[in-house]
């Protein structure tokens, strides 16, 4: 959620509102968000990550709508990890979205980029499955890892942001 004010937001800003947002497990921190659209947060990812969110759709809804993690590298996209809600079917209930990160983070060799400064994009999308205007929530977005991880984690990105102001 702290990362949402640096997130590249297609459609635009007012696609996205964070706050409290009812679901049918309760009220949780969130970002509600019209579909469709997209989220991508530029990240260090630290090791042994994983993406978790509860999803939902928003009251009153209608329609289905896909959810899809993915990351980017500003060449591709790789899908991760997607779930879809139906209003009719599903009665808007929530469900939880998870997927792996591992694989993007630490050193990445190459000879065309310096891997400890690769900044991946996390990317959060919502696709319409009709016609049907709709918006989604995406509650509690985090990225869960363990504590060494996360220490390592933060050490890159204060040297990052080091870097970027000399």
């Amino acid at each position: 959620m702290h990362e949402l004010a640096r997130a590249e937001k297609r459609p635009s800003d007012t696609a996205f509102e964070p706050g409290n947002h009812v679901t049918a497990s309760g009220v949780k921190r969130g970002i509600l968000a019209n579909v469709p659209s997209r989220l991508t947060f530029p990240l260090l990812i630290p090791r042994r990550s994983t993406f978790r969110a509860v999803v939902a759709l928003a009251e009153p809804a209608s329609g289905g709508v896909r959810f899809r993690v993915g990351m980017s590298d500003d060449r591709r996209f790789e899908p991760l990890s997607q779930i879809t809600l139906d209003a009719t079917a599903d009665g808007g209930r929530s469900a939880e979205l998870s997927a792996d990160l591992s694989a993007y983070a630490g050193w990445k060799w190459s000879v065309f980029y310096q891997p400890d400064r690769w900044i991946w994009r996390l990317v959060l999308s919502t696709d319409a499955l009709s016609a049907v205007p709709t918006q989604a929530i995406w509650s509690e977005p985090r990225i869960e890892a363990r504590v060494a991880d996360a220490h390592e984690y933060t050490r890159r990105v204060m040297a990052r942001r080091a870097r970027e102001r000399q």
